[in-house]
């Protein structure tokens, strides 16, 4: 009893008192994309089921039963506020959009990405897992390259079971004490919001565990929220080590941009589109990469692909502009302008384009005279 009450105060005092998780939600997917494009953490909280959860959390961690049952009443009276981080990123990656729902049993896979207009800005993708009882049992981000549950049963095993921690995390009798007090410091940081001593506690783990795809996913994940120069440090230690896994390389893209490795920037690309899918975003980046290797065509190709799957990405229109004032194609440039007017109820004004820089060669051609006359016969 004494330890199921401790377990309670703990747990409310360490994630904070959220409201209840069963308010009914007909259409889960446009409630989560309505929460997150709101940045309501309070709406998202109440879409969580803490109870499974909680359950995927503890499973395969080997507490004793009235532990995990004291920890699974702790986080029931506690309520924890696990959408915090979803909505920190969806204020840093910009506008919620809904990709895709996938059922399988009982259960729904949620596709949800969050992303500005512009591809070479931070994006997100996240999968929510969303059971019979049309609530969120669980998350997995690209970034961190796996389920939520997973990381959080780190911090349960390192504080309430020394010997799960110890197989799981590769710990020997050597390094056992140490471990314990990287993990201790650790999760002493994350309940501070103080990624910098996060990422730093992480280099106190295991060798084995380090020498892990997962050790340095987190790793990145911790660098992202500390600093540009931790974020690189990390990146390339993932590059280095775990570049040809699938999973990795999807977070390598803007590491092999700035390299200019095209070859691999393209590969990581893939990759994502591997796990999420092909959408008009990644296109997008695909079609810089191939317009700066020099492979206009390709780079054009891609770019109508990606305005078939998404009409709406006005990235796409512009990616495909640009590749025709590179290669002075005025016909490429205006075709693209004129669909880019039907697409979005906008109107050019030639005179106006003439007088911008990137546009005067274009504006000296047969071509654009055409088209400039065209509007003139409309008005």
């Amino acid at each position: 009893m004494e330890i199921r009450r401790w377990m309670g105060v703990f747990l409310a005092a360490f994630w904070g008192l959220a409201g209840s998780i069963h308010a009914q939600s007909l259409d889960v997917p446009s409630a989560i994309i309505n929460a997150l494009k709101n940045k309501d953490q309070a709406a998202l909280d109440q879409l969580i089921d803490i109870d499974a959860f909680s359950n995927v959390v503890l499973r395969g961690a080997k507490l004793p039963s009235s532990v995990a049952e004291a920890v699974k009443h702790g986080m029931a009276a506690g309520a924890m506020k696990l959408s915090h981080g979803l909505i920190q990123t969806a204020e840093r990656a910009g506008t919620p959009k809904l990709m895709r729902v996938r059922s399988r049993g009982e259960k729904q896979y949620v596709l949800v990405r969050l992303a500005g207009d512009d591809a070479s800005n931070y994006f997100e993708y996240i999968e929510f897992v969303v059971g019979g009882n049309q609530h969120i049992e669980d998350w997995s981000t690209l970034s961190r390259g796996g389920l939520t549950s997973d990381f959080l049963r780190l911090f349960f095993v390192g504080l309430l079971n020394k010997e799960t921690l110890a197989r799981l995390y590769a710990m020997d009798a050597k390094a056992g004490k140490e471990s314990m007090q990287a993990l201790q410091a650790l999760n002493s940081a994350l309940s501070r919001g103080d990624y910098a001593g996060a990422y730093e506690a992480l280099a106190g783990f295991p060798e084995a565990y380090r020498k892990t795809r997962d050790w340095a996913m987190v790793r990145i994940s911790m660098g992202m929220a500390t600093s540009v120069e931790k974020y690189e440090e990390a990146t390339q230690y993932l590059a280095e080590n775990f570049g040809n896994d699938p999973t990795a390389r999807a977070l390598l893209i803007n590491y092999y941009a700035v390299r200019k490795n095209w070859d691999a920037a393209y590969d990581a690309v893939e990759a994502v589109e591997s796990i999420v899918g092909a959408d008009g975003l990644l296109a997008s980046q695909k079609a810089r990469i191939l317009s700066v290797a020099g492979k206009y065509r390709e780079a054009i190709e891609v770019c109508r692909l990606g305005i078939q799957m998404e009409p709406d990405r006005k990235a796409l229109y512009w990616d495909l502009v640009n590749i025709g004032l590179l290669t002075k194609d005025a016909p490429l440039v205006l075709s693209t302008l004129t669909t880019y007017e039907e697409a979005f109820g906008f109107r050019f004004d030639p005179d106006k384009l003439a007088k911008l820089g990137p546009y005067a060669e274009i504006a000296k051609t047969p071509d654009f005279a055409v088209w400039a006359q065209s509007r003139q016969q409309k008005n």
